[in-house]
């Protein structure tokens, strides 16, 4: 039986020519690219080819990206250097956990994080960071749920002063992100790991075939991303026709929809797809293992209950709509069965 993969928020598939591109990595290509002979030469090359694929992507310079473990790191590193940072409450963890309570007054000399696309309702808060810019010194954006997917022009978006976001998002490996820090800015950042590698910003041996992979990745989501914002789109719109004509409530955007059942739990309809062949989530993959309710949605007006009521599904270019009537169809059984009236 074919799974249906509908947890895309959480990770993505690997792009197959990004597979084409890591290859010679894994083998032929394994020279450490700090030496200085031909092997560790050619590593450098692709390194700064990875380099440049994302800065023209994101249309900023390629001495403004970093390479980092993922997004957490990225943002942790802007957590460790904020004298002050306040963000909203619906931000991935390790935003919201590092951030600071502060008063208004120090606000306004501190440092703001925000989620562009926010993982578990896919609203965009692009507008809340740039309000936010008139009164902080430093606003540092999480893009992760955006980068291959929603146009990000940094050169236009003047006001983000850093920005965040992990490859697997977009069909690039597990394990590598970047963080983007404006030139004139980049004095004002304390590394998490000393060393010389990255401009001195992250220390140590770089993660090579993840690098490789994010630059290739990010160049085919960005080729691809109007046909694949268009896929995303017209499944997205007949899910929330369907299911909200099962009588559930389904909302969401940008490709995350959340889905609230009447009367049974989310975590046991999640097991029930699962069994069925169709992977969803209960909330971001940063918090699946919190047994409470969801900041994020009840910021957006869910009550408690119905947030614990709430299952995610993600859509990513991969999808099909033979796949979302499939979904419905199983849907379907599991609430005709066990969430009744």
């Amino acid at each position: 039986m074919k799974r249906i993969y509908f947890d895309n928020a959480a990770t993505t598939p690997l792009n197959k020519g990004v597979l084409r591109a890591i290859r010679p990595f894994l083998t032929k290509e394994y020279g450490n690219p700090s030496s200085n002979h031909k092997e560790g030469r050619e590593v450098r090359q692709a390194i700064e080819k990875a380099r440049l694929q994302v800065s023209k992507a994101l249309n900023c310079k390629p001495q403004e990206i970093f390479f980092t473990s993922g997004a957490s790191e990225s943002n942790s590193i802007i957590v460790h250097s904020s004298p002050f940072l306040i963000t909203l409450k619906n931000n991935h963890d390790s935003l919201e956990l590092g951030a600071n309570v502060v008063n208004d007054n120090e606000a306004r000399v501190g440092w703001f994080g925000f989620s562009g696309v926010n993982s578990e309702t896919g609203i965009n808060y692009m507008k809340v960071g740039k309000t936010a810019s008139f009164d902080f010194q430093w606003v540092h954006a999480d893009l992760t749920q955006m980068i291959g997917k929603q146009k990000v022009d940094l050169k236009n978006l003047y006001w983000i002063t850093s920005a965040s976001f992990s490859g697997h998002k977009f069909g690039a490996l597990k394990g590598v992100g970047v963080l983007f820090v404006r030139e004139d800015k980049q004095k004002f950042v304390k590394p998490l790991i000393y060393g010389h590698q990255e401009q001195g910003l992250r220390g140590g041996t770089e993660n090579v075939v993840g690098i490789v992979s994010l630059g290739e990745a990010i160049e085919i989501a960005t080729k691809n991303m109007v046909k694949n914002a268009k896929r995303v789109s017209k499944i997205e719109d007949f899910l929330k026709k369907r299911i909200n004509g099962m009588g559930l409530l389904c909302r969401g955007e940008n490709g995350i929809l959340s889905i609230t059942f009447d009367n049974v739990f989310a975590s046991t309809i999640m097991h029930f797809l699962d069994m069925r062949g169709v992977a969803v989530s209960v909330g971001s993959a940063c918090n699946s293992d919190l047994e409470k309710p969801s900041n994020a949605l009840m910021q957006s007006g869910y009550t408690e209950d119905e947030a614990l009521r709430t299952i995610r599904v993600s859509i990513g270019a991969q999808n099909t709509l033979r796949e979302a009537r499939k979904f419905c169809k199983i849907l379907q059984e599991i609430v005709d069965k066990f969430d009744y009236l």
